[in-house]
């Protein structure tokens, strides 16, 4: 089913997996989703008065490469937050700018 979406919503953002070992996420994340796909009241009244922006994985390198807390760099996403480099952190940089633009 489809929904309008309106300025008038707030945006709701999700992300997971910043830390790759971190697997519980994922299966969190993936219920959410099927609830907010399915058909119960409560959803259908969340996906009415939000908009939900979800980033599955923050970290498909550390992911990918099985790493536990760590992209493949080494460092720990969670740390880079304030500053981060497009080039070095290009997740973590594109979620930042999205989320001071809206």
């Amino acid at each position: 089913r489809s929904f309008e979406f309106s300025t008038k919503k707030k945006i709701i953002f999700i992300s997971s997996r910043v830390h790759p070992g971190e697997t519980a996420g994922s299966f969190m994340l993936n219920g959410f989703l099927k609830f907010l796909l399915s058909e119960d009241p409560r959803a259908i009244e969340l996906l009415n008065n939000f908009v939900f922006k979800i980033v599955p994985i923050l970290n498909p390198d550390g992911v990918y490469r099985g790493h536990y807390r760590t992209d493949t760099n080494g460092v720990n996403l969670n740390r880079v937050y304030i500053s981060p480099l497009i080039g070095t952190f290009p997740t973590i940089f594109a979620v930042k700018e999205y989320l001071t633009e809206v």
